[in-house]
């Protein structure tokens, strides 16, 4: 995330939203079903508003530029959650990502959901994505 010269924040859009998340838990959101994509969605929703609410350009490292997206893998690194159900280490995992790539973790969460909703929609299946090397 960055802020511009008005104090508006932004992302960097990633063209495969599967990028940000760690193999198991990219696995885990892709093999979810419906249910839990629904619950996944509504915690979102609740992780967006506050990321909106908390937004602060002072929080946000001077070396950190405008170009950076979120690091490959970055979201669901830490792998202490793999016992959680997937919308709570799912929930888990954003939480732990770092202030200035957070709302980039949790669009990217959002474009997942979406693209993988119209994959079941259109193909009747989950679709694959990119795993992070």
């Amino acid at each position: 995330m960055w802020f511009d010269v008005e104090g508006v924040a932004h992302t960097v859009a990633l063209p495969d939203p599967g990028w940000a998340f760690e193999p198991g838990l990219l696995s885990a959101l892709t093999s979810a079903r419906p249910e839990e994509r629904a619950r996944l969605r509504k915690v979102l929703d609740g992780l967006l508003a506050d990321a909106y609410e908390d937004l602060d350009p002072d929080r946000v490292p001077t070396d950190h530029l405008v170009e950076d997206a979120i690091p490959r893998g970055m979201v669901g690194a830490d792998r202490a959650g793999e016992r959680l159900s997937v919308v709570r280490r799912t929930a888990a995992a954003l939480r732990a990502v770092p202030y200035e790539f957070r709302l980039d973790g949790l669009v990217a969460l959002e474009d997942l959901l979406d693209e993988l909703d119209e994959r079941m929609e259109n193909e009747g299946g989950p679709g694959v994505f990119a795993e992070p090397a």
